[in-house]
């Protein structure tokens, strides 16, 4: 990374959170036998100690993660004097955008707004079937369906023939004939569709 101003007037400097390289140039301001200046550095934020970089004028960093850091840079003169106060850059690497708060917050409230409308909908959708329910009692109990006609007639709803109905409730098909005349008289209809029709008007369609 270039600067257009020098090292020592960098206060601060922000990064993306896709730039996983970064390294600096520096020199001492010390010209007699500068080959002998030595360098040494400090990451605050992830170093603890310094690292001494013997004449190397370059500090790389690479795959930091995302937080708050002071580049530290201190020189030392040919005669081994370390200028101790040295500079310092603040770094700032954000985290990536859904790593923060309001992409998480953002998140929540979609999964939180989500769940509700499965809720509300799961509870819309078990009334109905309920008052169903209910409206279906009560046409049974205004024809006197039995039990077993109930049990039949629900699955004629369904669409089932009589040959499945004898093979659903292991009944003979003579029965589910029988059961399904009964239903008929009870009900005043001729046949299927008309005992279809009749439910539909009285109860509604199932949900």
């Amino acid at each position: 990374m270039k600067f257009d101003k020098p090292l020592s007037e960098v206060k601060n400097l922000s990064l993306s959170s896709g730039d996983d390289f970064i390294s600096f140039e520096f020199a001492a301001l010390c010209f007699a036998n500068p080959e002998k200046n030595q360098y040494a550095f400090k990451l605050e934020g992830r170093d603890e100690d310094w690292t001494e970089l013997g004449a190397n004028r370059l500090v790389s960093l690479s795959n930091l993660p995302p937080g708050r850091y002071t580049l530290h840079v201190k020189g030392s003169n040919s005669d081994g004097v370390w200028n101790e106060k040295g500079i310092a850059i603040g770094i700032n690497i954000p985290p990536p955008f859904w790593k923060t708060v309001w992409f998480r917050g953002t998140v929540l409230l979609a999964v939180v707004a989500l769940t509700l409308a499965v809720y509300r909908t799961a509870r819309k959708a078990r009334v109905t079937r309920d008052d169903y329910e209910e409206r279906l009692r009560k046409f049974f109990e205004k024809y006197g369906i039995t039990s077993r006609e109930e049990e039949i007639l629900r699955l004629i709803l369904k669409g089932m023939s009589n040959r499945e109905i004898e093979k659903k409730l292991f009944i003979s098909e003579n029965t589910v004939r029988n059961h399904v005349y009964n239903i008929y008289q009870k009900l005043g209809v001729k046949n299927r569709l008309e005992l279809i029709n009749l439910v539909r008007e009285q109860t509604g369609r199932a949900p």
